[in-house]
């Protein structure tokens, strides 16, 4: 053969080898399917081990929170809503001002409970100061030289916001003719309380929260806050998931019947853990919400709402916007 027919014969059989290789291809795929629908008509759970294969590869690989996040228009000075997981990782699902210092108003309740569970025995009785009265608004109905366990002070103080029994669990007066309190030695307890805690920009200098901007800390430190009382002193939650509460003198006797909780989602959300509300004119609006999702915790705090009711209203927002994507 001649140089031309080589070539002529060489593509000629490329051609044949090329299609018969790509027959026998299609055709074995064929067959295979075949074969495939064929089992899977006589054993079907097959393809749905297939199917949960799949779906589980998928999840395994998916974030719990979704990354298209919606966009979050909320009238505060500051918030942030940070997801606990069954295993205790935490991850922030939204934030603004997170870390800008701000007054907290009552919401310095919660540490003045840490400090109170930590010092006092629940049953120990205090003695109630005019001084203690003598606080700013009338919560706990509290009167001069009377007296009342620890643990009934502190159902007054998360439940009603009362000043006065967070200003008598300061001063720690055991004995009823006592002029010597200890309130400047449980805020500096308080201080050291956040400092053990890691909130690196909190601050207290009184146990009320009163004085505007003489108590402050950010929307992040509070999280850790919630955080720290979830795990250490859920008790202190619980309390503040009470609507209504009997208050007790020693006796046994009734001192007086609390009808409503300060925080209004109450009656709302029956999913809420615990939380606490703080309002001063400095302050503005402030809620702190822990709520149960699923086997996760979802801990929100808002800080500087335009009113008392508003913070509510936020608040609302803010757990429909992380429903959307946890």
């Amino acid at each position: 053969m001649n140089p031309k027919q080589n070539i002529q014969f060489f593509i000629i059989a490329f051609l044949i080898s090329f299609f018969a290789f790509w027959g026998l291809n299609l055709f074995q795929k064929e067959v295979e399917e075949i074969f495939y629908w064929q089992k899977i008509s006589e054993e079907p759970y097959i393809l749905l081990a297939d199917i949960n294969i799949n779906l589980h590869h998928k999840d395994k690989n998916e974030s719990l929170i979704s990354e298209e996040k919606p966009e979050i228009n909320l009238s505060v000075e500051s918030f942030i809503s940070v997801l606990i997981t069954s295993d205790g990782k935490q991850k922030v699902i939204f934030e603004k001002n997170a870390n800008k210092k701000r007054a907290i108003a009552s919401i310095t309740k919660l540490v003045t409970a840490i400090v109170a569970e930590e010092i006092y025995q629940p049953d120990q009785i205090l003695f109630i100061s005019k001084r203690a009265v003598e606080q700013e608004s009338q919560a706990g109905r509290l009167s001069p030289g009377e007296a009342l366990s620890v643990n009934q002070l502190m159902h007054i103080m998360l439940i009603e916001s009362s000043n006065d029994a967070a200003f008598a669990l300061a001063e720690g007066i055991t004995k009823r003719d006592s002029t010597t309190t200890n309130k400047d030695h449980f805020v500096d307890l308080m201080n050291k309380k956040t400092k053990e805690i890691g909130l690196k920009n909190t601050f207290f200098n009184n146990p009320t929260g009163l004085n505007g901007l003489e108590n402050y800390s950010t929307a992040s430190d509070l999280a850790k806050l919630a955080s720290y009382i979830l795990k250490n002193h859920p008790e202190i939650f619980e309390i503040t998931r009470y609507q209504s509460w009997r208050v007790i003198y020693p006796n046994g006797e009734t001192h007086h019947y609390i009808t409503e909780n300060t925080n209004k989602l109450l009656a709302e959300i029956p999913e809420i853990i615990g939380g606490k509300t703080g309002y001063t004119e400095e302050a503005g609006g402030c809620i702190i919400l822990v709520l149960k999702r699923d086997n996760n915790y979802l801990i929100n705090v808002i800080l500087g709402a335009d009113s008392p009711e508003s913070r509510f209203v936020e608040m609302k927002k803010l757990i429909e916007y992380c429903d959307k994507i946890i």
